[in-house]
């Protein structure tokens, strides 16, 4: 099996994985607030480890930071839309994303 099989595979499973999540946790009655800080938590730590294991230095310049705050704000509003779409409708479409 191919390199680029393995990946496609892997991907469809972990967006299998992160449809179910996301439709669960919508319908739920949990707080919004909390799923968006921990995925940008985890994926916080994940870049920060990455950077460390390839011994890559993090640097907070004025470009990265304002480039990094409107990621962050643009990506916050997307995934709450997409737990707010996701309560309303009957199928659990985040895979198809």
């Amino acid at each position: 099996m191919s390199y680029g099989v393995g990946f496609a595979l892997l991907c469809l499973l972990l967006t299998g994985c992160n449809d179910v999540l996301f439709k669960r946790y919508s319908i739920g009655g949990h707080s919004k607030g909390m799923l968006i800080f921990g995925v940008g938590l985890i994926w916080t730590l994940a870049q920060w480890s990455l950077a460390q294991i390839q011994e890559t230095p993090i640097e907070f310049n004025n470009a990265t930071l304002i480039f990094g705050m409107m990621a962050g704000v643009f990506v916050t509003i997307s995934n709450l839309l997409l737990l707010e779409s996701l309560r309303h409708i009957k199928v659990s479409l985040g895979a198809t994303i």
